[in-house]
């Protein structure tokens, strides 16, 4: 199976890869077609990085057998989110305390931080140690 994959690699390097459903272990894939319902392989890490562009393609399945299953990911898309009003300020949208980061390791306390905001979150604050000020 490896060889095969690998051949395909070295024969047509500039070849556009198309996966069906789910990308094949080792492949990279510039576009993923998949079936009824997103995968979660196919939308978190390590699997998301191996599947490109995700297609979501209707082949037809009634809508029941997809609402009845006992789902575990739902994606929210933008357009889904509630518009803000607009007489809303920092504290209408929930605020976030943040504490974390030690010398030398403050990505992860600035990572989460730049997380809540992204999410809406309408005040953050970093904690972090005065030895590690200014992140």
């Amino acid at each position: 199976y490896r060889r095969v994959i690998d051949s395909i690699a070295e024969d047509f390097p500039r070849a556009d890869i198309i996966a069906i459903d789910v990308p094949s272990p080792g492949v990279q894939a510039d576009v993923t077609v998949t079936f009824s319902a997103l995968k979660a392989s196919l939308v978190f890490y390590p699997g998301s990085e191996d599947a490109g562009d995700v297609i979501l393609a209707d082949i037809g399945n009634p809508p029941e057998l997809i609402e009845n299953e006992n789902h575990q990911l739902n994606l929210i898309e933008p357009h889904e989110l509630p518009a803000r009003a607009v007489d809303a300020n920092k504290s209408t949208y929930g605020r976030v305390l943040i504490i974390g980061g030690s010398r030398g390791k403050t990505g992860a306390a600035a990572m989460a931080g730049q997380a809540a905001l992204r999410a809406g979150a309408g005040l953050v604050t970093v904690a972090t140690p005065r030895s590690v000020l200014p992140i």
